[in-house]
């Protein structure tokens, strides 16, 4: 292996290890999707029991009369170690008499009344929730190498990622178990493969290409839509290589002999994925919503909506994709074929998923059915900026800069808290309000994050809240040395790059044994390194103009509604008028199921002060005390409930359920109610 290989494979490694660790520490610890909850069952069954059934509401019934999910059984069999590791450790915490510390690394209780599910609060749940850090910490490794086996420089090679990590849209997927991180992975793992045959021809390298494109199909079938691009750059390379002078006939055995390592596993990954239905569901054809959804949106909805929209456009959550006209037109000059997939796989994507029945991707922050175009469309990013050079920093750092507020608040803020707290299903026509700016998911969440309440959902942010100082450092500060440590080896391997690169630069052309090594800076080779002086100084900048801009958003008041042309009708209102009983009640109902009991109380209590005859106020008040063991407390405010309300189930409910705990001495507090609240 050459020496600059090497260099890049040691980067690539430091890369995954820092980025793993960041993401670690940036995790929820646990699901907020039903998409996530299914994946987990599965994998949670196939370890436990020994097949992928679950207990979800919304999976689809087998043919062994068991309930199963509808996704792909990929991701759930890749997590299983992750699963084995979280129920270790737990037994090991058990063993130790250490239980003190499970609910540490379990995360928050996430109970879902209306299905029983368990989405939080299990150390099992919390590991698995990792997955993605793993996933997307291979990513950015994978996007670096490709950006480097382009042409592009190290140091550029280190700054396109930095700015991919920093800014992306994709990255925050990291903190769930969405399986739209492993799509990106896989996607931009196979064209990085194929392109590497493009330079050195290899059977191995097409074969590798192939197996992860089958491994694709296993970890989300929708990516199957991926398949026609990558198909379709592996026939240009193929077609290119055919010397000018032999016959298109002649030439045609020698091409299937090249397609066959791709094609053919790739044909063999559907017919596991085939297997893996009929095991399951003893058919071929597609269930549960893969089944029942189709391509029904009028395309201009779906256009606007995934490219201009407010509230879900690829743009304003991955800003530096604004600046696609440029990187692209130079990246086309350098690798016309890269570009056309570049261009044919964007435009397969978005026409498709524009059409798509549920083409927004709801319920989840930003366009997920497009994520996994990010990191392809941010390859030509490295070469543009190490062409164009110092200048390249006017429009990228206030782009870069949006960028990372963007993913702030995607990592922060709970997309399902938000929308208990904001009411987006309330509103009319449905989706209206990523149309609408003062009331896009952008804003709302903007806000969430600037409030500080319990909307910010991460897993250290919640060690701090529920253990104190001391535990939050104990996994904080061992976490922040360990990132150090593999920037600084990031940094020296960087270094040792340029010096070979210099001597290379330098000496590499002479012909002359006894010639003088010139410094690399002298001669025409010399290649551009990246200027961190003027970025610093423009970030500084651009973060000062971003904190006016995030205040007169943020804070000004609107009345957006009465010249709203959808004519939207919802209870989600501006957050600057005065809060009503039923605003309090959903913040206690958030503060209940994130196990912030106190939190939940004087959010009820807010709503008694407006309204003192609130029956489900009291209620809340009564679950809240039941989890905090305090029995008499929730006895009245339970009775206070049915006084007023003497139909109110919910509080017929926690009112035995408080007197059978406080006649039993208080054995079993520590249990839950999954339909405690509101």
């Amino acid at each position: 292996m050459p020496e600059h290989e090497k260099s890049t494979l040691r980067i690539c490694v430091w890369i995954f290890l820092a980025c793993s660790i960041l993401f670690a520490g940036l995790t929820r610890g646990h699901f907020i999707s039903t998409d996530e909850i299914n994946v987990y069952q599965a994998a949670r069954s196939l370890w436990e029991k020994g097949d992928l059934s679950v207990t979800t509401t919304t999976g689809v019934p087998g043919r062994d009369g068991k309930i199963h999910s509808y996704f792909s059984s990929g991701q759930s069999v890749a997590a299983l170690p992750l699963y084995g590791l979280g129920k270790a450790i737990r037994l090991a915490l058990e063993s130790m008499g250490r239980q003190d510390w499970a609910p540490v690394f379990a995360g928050h209780p996430e109970d879902r009344k209306e299905t029983g599910d368990r989405w939080g609060g299990d150390v099992e749940i919390f590991f698995v929730n990792l997955f993605n850090s793993f996933v997307t910490a291979l990513l950015c490794a994978v996007f670096f190498a490709f950006s480097s086996r382009l042409g592009v420089s190290t140091g550029w090679s280190l700054v396109a990622t930095a700015l991919f990590t920093l800014s992306s849209y994709i990255i925050p997927f990291s903190a769930g178990f969405f399986q739209h991180s492993s799509e990106a992975l896989l996607v931009l793992w196979s064209f990085y493969l194929l392109f590497r045959d493009k330079q050195h021809p290899s059977w191995k390298a097409r074969f590798a290409a192939g197996a992860v494109a089958a491994v694709l199909i296993q970890f989300r079938f929708a990516s199957v839509f991926a398949l026609p691009g990558l198909a379709f750059y592996h026939l240009w390379v193929v077609r290119e290589r055919r010397p000018p002078a032999l016959p298109l006939s002649l030439y045609l055995s020698s091409a299937l002999r090249q397609m066959l390592p791709f094609f053919g596993i790739v044909a063999l990954g559907l017919l596991v994925h085939c297997a893996d239905q009929y095991v399951k569901f003893g058919t071929f054809h597609l269930t549960g919503d893969y089944g029942k959804l189709g391509f029904n949106t009028p395309l201009y909805v779906g256009l606007f909506g995934l490219l201009l929209s407010p509230g879900d456009s690829i743009f304003i959550f991955t800003p530096l994709l604004v600046l696609l006209p440029w990187t692209l037109s130079l990246f086309g000059r350098r690798h016309p074929a890269e570009a056309y997939y570049l261009i044919f796989q964007s435009l397969f994507y978005i026409l498709t998923y524009a059409a798509f029945d549920t083409w927004e991707g709801l319920w989840c922050f930003g366009p997920r059915y497009l994520s996994h175009l990010c990191p392809l469309l941010l390859l030509p990013l490295g070469p543009w900026m190490e062409h164009t050079g110092r200048r390249a920093w006017f429009p990228v750092a206030p782009l870069a800069i949006a960028g990372l507020w963007m993913q702030a608040i995607h990592f922060a803020v709970n997309f399902w808290y938000v929308d208990l707290y904001v009411k987006y299903p309330d509103f009319q026509p449905p989706h209206a309000f990523l149309f609408i700016p003062q009331f896009s998911p952008v804003i709302a969440h903007g806000r969430a994050l600037l409030a500080g309440d319990g909307r910010v959902d991460m897993w250290l942010v919640n060690v701090y809240r529920d253990f104190g100082a001391g535990r939050f450092l104990i996994i904080a500060v061992p976490l922040l040395l360990i990132f150090v440590f593999c920037i600084y080896r990031i940094i020296r391997n960087f270094c040792s790059a340029e010096a070979s690169a210099t001597a290379t630069v330098a000496c590499g052309s002479s012909t002359d044994s006894s010639a003088p090594c010139r410094p690399a800076s002298e001669g025409p080779a010399a290649t551009r390194r990246p200027a961190f002086g003027l970025p610093v100084v423009l970030t500084v900048l651009c973060l000062a103009c971003w904190g006016f801009f995030l205040k007169a958003v943020y804070s000004r008041p609107s009345n957006a509604t009465e010249r709203n042309p959808f004519q939207v009708t919802s209870t989600a209102v501006e957050e600057k008028r005065a809060r009503t009983p039923e605003d309090f009640l959903s913040e206690s109902y958030i503060h209940y199921q994130a196990g912030r009991y106190l939190e939940s109380i004087r959010a009820a209590n807010e709503a008694l002060k407006l309204n003192p005859a609130y029956d489900n106020a009291y209620n809340n008040i009564c679950a809240s005390y039941n989890q905090l063991g305090l029995w008499d407390e929730a006895i009245a405010a339970c009775n206070r409930a049915i006084s007023i309300n003497p139909d109110n189930q919910l509080a017929r409910n926690n009112l035995a359920w408080a007197l059978e705990r406080k006649t039993g001495a208080g054995k079993g507090s520590g249990e839950r109610r999954l339909d405690g609240v509101e």
